[in-house]
């Protein structure tokens, strides 16, 4: 999980104190009237993000949402917006099930921390990204959830070259992606097939992760992946195309002792899970790290 920087506006000082809060550990200090004495954000080091941390966490509807965090004013002149998918997403440790800041109290119900994001509507929804779990889903925007502001550039955004014939590369992030998919087949079918691939005279290639296979995603977008390099996502009799990913499921939130593992539906770039004996689509990948 990514470590975040705290930083604390208070009237004209600005005070970098690491990620252990202000000095006396506090994440706010109520004053008379029950407001808020400074403005507080998480800041990321990798993207520069900053991630406005003031509570009460304010529950609303998807446009109440869009303007709270349009008017944000935080006094030192920042632009705040509404997150996008990618960018909660890219936060979410699916191997522990864990967001790096809470945004709920201890021990409330999975179901309260649900976040607002920022895209285009799906057939009039809106996403919103389960920050106890890792799921994301598209709810009426007058629904009711938290919302979290951000302040800096969307730094993620995919630019895919055809690299050969079977392989296309997104130069944003490195990463090379199997063109074709091979078809639909069991969780650890599709681990292995990924595993033993020899393509275009590569080798390194594997099952990509929730957050990997994310960045190919365009959430908004109907189809939500770019068909005119991954052409084959939606031929065939099903529409619906659901693809694995390797990222199991954190074995405390089921009830059964064996996690299942997330798939991405490409019809509409929403994340759930599901047994690992079902069959569904596979896309393999090699990471720069490879």
């Amino acid at each position: 999980m990514r470590r975040l920087y705290r930083a604390i506006i208070s009237a004209s000082i600005l005070l970098a104190t690491g990620c252990g809060g202000d000095s006396s550990g506090n994440v706010e200090q109520p004053i008379p009237g029950g407001e808020v004495s400074y403005f507080a954000y998480e800041v990321d080091p990798l993207t520069s993000l900053r991630w406005e941390m003031n509570f009460p966490r304010p529950k609303l509807s998807w446009p109440a949402a869009y303007s709270y965090c349009s008017n944000l004013d935080s006094g030192d002149g920042a632009v705040w917006r509404m997150p996008t998918p990618k960018e909660l997403i890219s936060f979410f440790d699916y191997k522990a099930e864990g967001f790096p800041f809470t945004l709920i109290p201890s021990g409330a119900p999975y179901y309260e921390s649900e976040v607002w994001a920022y895209s285009s509507p799906i057939n009039d929804n809106y996403y919103a990204f389960n920050s106890s779990l890792g799921y994301l889903y598209t709810y009426m925007s007058n629904s009711s959830f938290l919302t979290i502001c951000v302040s800096g550039d969307n730094q993620q955004r995919e630019n895919l070259l055809n690299l050969s014939e079977n392989t296309v590369l997104d130069q944003s992030t490195g990463i090379l992606w199997q063109k074709r998919t091979p078809g639909a087949m069991t969780w650890t079918d599709a681990m292995a097939y990924c595993d033993q691939l020899n393509l275009s005279g590569f080798t390194e290639w594997h099952l990509p992760s929730v957050g990997e296979l994310y960045t190919i995603i365009t959430p908004g977008a109907s189809p939500a992946i770019d068909t005119d390099f991954f052409e084959d996502t939606f031929l065939g009799p099903t529409y619906y195309r659901i693809f694995w990913t390797s990222s199991e499921t954190y074995p405390s939130s089921l009830p059964a002792p064996t996690p299942d593992s997330w798939y991405i539906r490409h019809e509409d770039g929403t994340i759930s899970n599901g047994p690992k004996d079902a069959s569904r689509y596979v896309r393999c990948a090699i990471s720069p790290s490879e």
